[in-house]
């Protein structure tokens, strides 16, 4: 009976020591959480839950998490904390922050889901319905954001294809194009060579004038031609020479 009492007594004493000690450990990440120092806080807490695990170490962690941004981690602890919870209070103050952490990573779906579950535990809760209207708000532009790149993307494929057809119909087209084209430019070819070459034909036609001198030219031609022939006939007598 006696070592009985001894190990009841030893029991006690370490349950009270570690519940000192978490105390002490909780303690401390309050004040970390106070400073501003979230990351350490969170740190703390989580090992706080580790030597005696509590909802309360999980909401606080989940706080802090929030606080560093590491709002997937900050879910989690949430959804850890709510699994151990007992209070009503407690539960819906625990999905009015998961919301927030679903909210900021932009799962309107998700955070609308816990501003609902809170407002079922605690329906007078102001704050938790005008998250739970802006959610919805979000949700809207996001889907309104979402239709609208869809119709853009749909009219860019759109003139993409229809810039693929006017292609496809431009070649088509270009052979009976270049046919025309090639013809045009012969005849016009032939024009300006048959241009030329009338241009470089010379005048075979001569004016009246330039007859007119070209006969008397022959003219007096042939008359020096006949005095010389008659200058030398052998049947004329030759000159007297003088003495």
């Amino acid at each position: 009976m006696r070592q009985i009492i001894i190990v009841l007594l030893i029991i006690a004493n370490c349950s009270m020591s570690n519940a000192q000690s978490v105390h002490k450990q909780n303690l401390g990440a309050d004040k970390l959480y106070k400073a501003k120092k979230y990351d350490q806080a969170a740190k703390a807490y989580d090992q706080s839950h580790s030597i005696s695990p509590s909802p309360k170490s999980l909401y606080n962690m989940g706080n802090a998490q929030m606080q560093i941004k590491k709002y997937e981690d900050a879910s989690s602890s949430y959804d850890a904390a709510i699994e151990s919870m007992t209070s009503d209070k407690e539960k819906a103050m625990a999905h009015y922050n998961r919301g927030n952490a679903a909210f900021q990573q932009k799962k309107y779906d998700q955070a609308i889901n816990s501003y609902k579950q809170s407002l079922k535990l605690s329906p007078q809760d102001l704050q938790t319905k005008e998250n739970l209207a802006l959610a919805r708000c979000a949700i809207q532009k996001q889907q309104q954001e979402k239709n609208k790149n869809q119709n853009k993307e749909k009219e860019d494929d759109q003139k993409k294809d229809q810039k693929e057809d006017n292609k496809d119909n431009q070649k088509q087209q270009d052979p009976k194009q270049d046919q025309k084209e090639q013809k045009h430019n012969e005849e016009q070819k032939d024009k300006n060579q048959s241009q030329n070459n009338k241009e470089q034909k010379p005048n075979s036609k001569l004016s009246r004038e330039q007859a007119d001198r070209l006969m008397k030219s022959m003219d007096d031609r042939e008359q020096k031609v006949q005095q010389k022939m008659m200058r030398t006939d052998p049947n004329k007598p030759k000159s007297s020479k003088d003495w």
